[in-house]
């Protein structure tokens, strides 16, 4: 750092040194770097700061295994020695080691054991090369689903939650990320857009007054290679000019992986309901 700018006395100074780092940003990295008045010149300074010192530690692209970086800690058993009473303490007391290092690991599948999960992080993760930054508040995030994807609880979720849920509710649909682009099929209609699927949900939508989700119950999911089919039944209280009707039925939503790796979702049937 510019030993100029050492010592600052006051928010001027601060402001100016700020601007020297946007500048030198600016030139060295080519970065675009907005501002505002309201925000204050220390807290400002922090993080250009710590994005110069960020930007310096990756250009070095040192890697360190993450059982090096949590210092080789020796206290955990191997997940053979770890009985089903002591596998919840244990799995606690491995995160939390990792958190001390700034080291988050998720799990979001139902259908993995906590030892699975131990296993993973002892056996797999403590081996994985990570980017060796060291920055105040840093967190580096792992995620169990990322290196072993349950393609069951992954579509069955799509299906329910960004797809079945989204259609079923007055709230009108604006973003298909998990959609094909085309040649989606949604009930007798085919092949759609994204922007015609989208079209055909808000009609029914703006139909009605009002469209309240009851129940999405008795999901089962059919995984055939790269081919996802999810279905479910359905229970939806739909009110109009004062009056209200109720609709159950059944659902399915088809997904396709075309990449081994994406999840889209290509097909919608909802009975009972003329979109």
């Amino acid at each position: 750092m510019n030993k100029e700018f050492e010592d600052l006395p006051n928010k001027e100074d601060i402001k100016s040194e700020n601007a020297f780092l946007k500048m030198k940003m600016m030139l060295e990295r080519g970065a675009h770097i907005g501002g505002s008045e309201d925000i204050d010149p220390e807290l400002e300074n922090a993080f250009l700061r710590n994005v110069m010192a960020f930007e310096e530690q990756f250009d070095e692209h040192k890697k360190i295994k993450l059982y090096e970086k949590i210092e080789r800690p020796t206290i955990f058993k191997p997940v053979a020695d770890v009985s089903n009473d002591e596998i919840e303490t244990a799995l606690d007391s491995l995160l939390n080691w990792l958190c001390e290092y700034g080291i988050e690991v998720s799990l979001f599948s139902p259908n993995i054991s906590q030892h699975e999960f131990y296993r993973f992080i002892t056996e797999e993760l403590f081996e994985f090369e990570m980017d060796d930054v060291n920055l105040p508040g840093w967190i580096s995030s792992f995620s169990y689903d990322e290196f072993h994807p349950d393609p069951v609880f992954e579509t069955s979720t799509r299906a329910e939650d960004d797809c079945i849920r989204q259609i079923l509710n007055k709230t009108l649909l604006e973003w298909l990320c998990f959609f094909k682009s085309e040649n989606i099929r949604f009930n007798d209609h085919y092949p759609l857009t994204e922007n015609e699927f989208k079209q055909h949900v808000n009609n029914f939508k703006e139909a009605y007054d009002d469209i309240e989700c009851n129940e999405i119950s008795d999901i089962k999911c059919e995984i055939s290679g790269n081919t996802s089919i999810v279905t479910g039944n359905y229970s939806i209280q739909l009110t109009l000019a004062g009056q209200e009707q109720l609709l159950t039925g059944k659902w399915l939503v088809g997904l396709e992986s075309p990449d081994d790796y994406y999840w889209y979702i290509n097909n919608v049937q909802i009975e009972g309901i003329n979109f």
